[in-house]
């Protein structure tokens, strides 16, 4: 294995320099990444967004999402250059219009991920228990499927629906697995394939549940110390979006300064930068904990 890894940097290697002689500058950076196989920043992050989109079930509203960016980066553009006539900011302007879509997608999929997680911790409690008691794990999931949420419940109620058809029970719960995209349920999946095969795997579903509920504690934990800091945060952000209208109440003078002299230009367009830093930001430290 580590002969063929080998191999692979130094092929890459020999194309990088390749590049090099072919005319076309390439900073060091440039160079090491594509040998490390690293993706620039925007490929990764149109990746991630995929990535979030497909495991929140809305993969299909990837090209809607796209031409509304684009649309709104437009829009920015336009509002930058006839409301606050200032090209230094257009960049930015566009930049938060194409964002925007984005941010949204990336808060419904954080909260969606959340509920998910929470959801499949009593749901995966409540059948492991029942499996643990009955050794029979149609009986386990029927026994409890009234106290699931829909969305795992339409899962479980599937799961059902093939058993009654396919005698193999491996396969529907292979099955059963792909069709939530979370980790530790592929995880207990696997394992319950084992149980059902050897009644000696059986406690590996209860270590599984626990290891969810120590990642739930985990979350909570982070969520709980990070609050006081993101509330500040977002309170100055609101303060910095304020800025500018309560300066036009206060004295117009002022106000106009930023919108005719350049280190007022200046001032406005860093302060929409910040503004897209912060949200950011915000984002990012919203993202649940993930088990791998």
């Amino acid at each position: 294995m580590s002969t063929i890894k080998t191999e692979d940097v130094l092929v890459k290697s020999s194309f990088q320099i390749l590049k090099l002689r072919s005319g076309k500058k390439q900073t060091l950076k440039q160079v090491l990444r594509g040998i490390q196989g690293k993706k620039p920043w925007h490929m990764r992050e149109y990746e991630a967004l995929v990535k979030l989109l497909r495991e929140s079930g809305r993969e299909g509203d990837l090209q809607f999402l796209i031409v509304k960016s684009i649309l709104l980066a437009v829009a920015g553009i336009i509002a930058g250059n006839l409301i606050l006539k200032n090209t230094m900011a257009l960049p930015f302007t566009a930049a938060l219009g194409f964002l925007v879509p984005v941010w949204n997608a990336k808060v419904y999929s954080i909260k969606y991920d959340k509920h998910i997680s929470l959801q499949l911790e009593s749901a995966l409690a409540l059948i492991t228990s029942s499996y643990m008691r009955s050794s029979n794990i149609v009986a386990a999931v029927t026994e409890n499927l009234s106290y699931l949420d829909p969305l795992i419940r339409d899962v479980f109620e599937g799961f059902l629906a093939e058993s009654n058809v396919n005698a193999n029970m491996e396969t529907c719960i292979l099955n059963m697995s792909r069709k939530i995209n979370h980790p530790i349920f592929m995880e207990w999946c696997s394992s319950l394939v084992k149980a059902y095969n050897n009644s000696v795997h059986k406690e590996d579903l209860v270590a599984i549940v626990s290891r969810l509920s120590a990642i739930r504690i985990i979350q909570d934990n982070i969520e709980t110390e990070t609050h006081e800091i993101l509330t500040q945060y977002i309170l100055m952000l609101f303060l910095l979006v304020f800025t500018l209208p309560l300066i036009y109440l206060v004295n117009y003078d002022w106000f106009s300064y930023f919108f005719s002299h350049p280190l007022g230009k200046f001032a406005v367009a860093f302060g929409i930068f910040a503004l897209i830093y912060g949200l950011s930001s915000i984002i990012r430290c919203s993202v649940p904990v993930r088990f791998s």
